[in-house]
């Protein structure tokens, strides 16, 4: 940042990212009462100045990439924050009180070292968008249920070893990417995720889906790659939605009829299994497909009557 640089008191918007800053410049930050959204991503930031807690009016506030390591009480104030994105930093807990930003709809705190997160996180009821991928976390608290109107969820790259039935509370949620964790099961409540469209469970230690899995009528993409699967359940063929379905690298000498009721399907991903052929045996019967865009299928020969 310039030296003498100075920003219009009035702004809305202020943005001081990537300029290098250790701390927060000594701007006579309670002046700035039209400001709303306030950017300071890509520097070597530490901690946040008790002053922030003037800007009451912020309702974005990005912090990416910065060497946080604690958040401050100040932090608390700023209770019209929709965003906070905080990924990237060195943070390995959030403070008491975290649910006071209760008008929070997306919140990032991806790439930190949390090995846990507060139950008061479950107070957060207007949540929409929350990514806390790639941390330590070995469990999630049960009061991740009560996130009513949450839509996305990513907790890949953790070190969960299992969901817990409350997981089946989130009704409105879209996208789930449980990926790269130690999972060996998935919960029979998954089935009540009935809005979900995306669903990564990759790179895990699943042996089979849950019947339930056929309840999960509106998605369109499902990635179960990298796992220990063997057989795919018969009531695959119900998820007529499908657009893109990921099956390598598991142990499938065989998939059922029934994935040729898979007519909307643009990609199939099959390679790296035990397969030998897609006829017979093992057969793939019903109508073919009719929209599929790409098969990957290295060491796999593709046959379609």
């Amino acid at each position: 940042m310039d030296e003498g640089y100075f920003p219009n008191l009035t702004a809305s918007k202020l943005n001081l990212s990537c300029c290098g800053l250790v701390e927060l410049p000594s701007f006579p930050w309670e002046q700035f009462t039209n400001l709303t959204k306030l950017e300071i991503a890509n520097n070597q930031i530490s901690y946040l100045p008790s002053t922030l807690a003037c800007l009451t009016n912020l309702s974005k506030l990005h912090l990416t990439r910065n060497k946080i390591n604690y958040l401050q009480p100040c932090l608390l104030k700023l209770t019209k924050l929709r965003i906070l994105y905080l990924e990237e930093n060195k943070l390995c807990e959030l403070p008491q009180g975290f649910q006071r930003l209760i008008n929070l709809r997306k919140l990032n705190i991806s790439y930190n070292r949390f090995t846990s997160l507060p139950p008061s996180i479950g107070k957060l009821t207007n949540l929409l968008w929350l990514n806390v991928s790639t941390n330590q976390l070995t469990e999630l608290s049960p009061t991740f249920g009560l996130l009513p109107n949450l839509k996305s969820l990513n907790v890949s790259y953790n070190n969960l070893t299992e969901l817990a039935p409350i997981f089946g509370l989130f009704t409105k949620l879209k996208c789930l990417n449980v990926s790269k964790n130690k999972l060996t099961e998935l919960p029979p409540t998954i089935g009540l995720f009935t809005n979900l469209r995306c669903l990564n469970v990759s790179y895990n230690n699943l042996t089979e889906l849950p019947p339930t899995i056929r309840k999960l009528s509106s998605l369109t993409l499902i990635d179960i790659s990298h796992n220990e699967i063997s057989l795919l359940p018969p009531s695959i063929g119900q998820l007529t939605n499908l657009l893109g379905l990921g099956l390598a690298y598991n142990q499938f000498t065989y998939l059922p009829p029934s994935i040729g009721k898979l007519t909307h399907l643009e990609q199939l991903c099959i390679h790296g299994n035990l397969l030998s052929e897609l006829q017979s045996p093992p057969r793939i019967v019903g109508p073919a497909f009719p929209s599929l865009k790409e098969i990957g299928a290295r060491r796999v020969t593709i046959l379609f009557s």
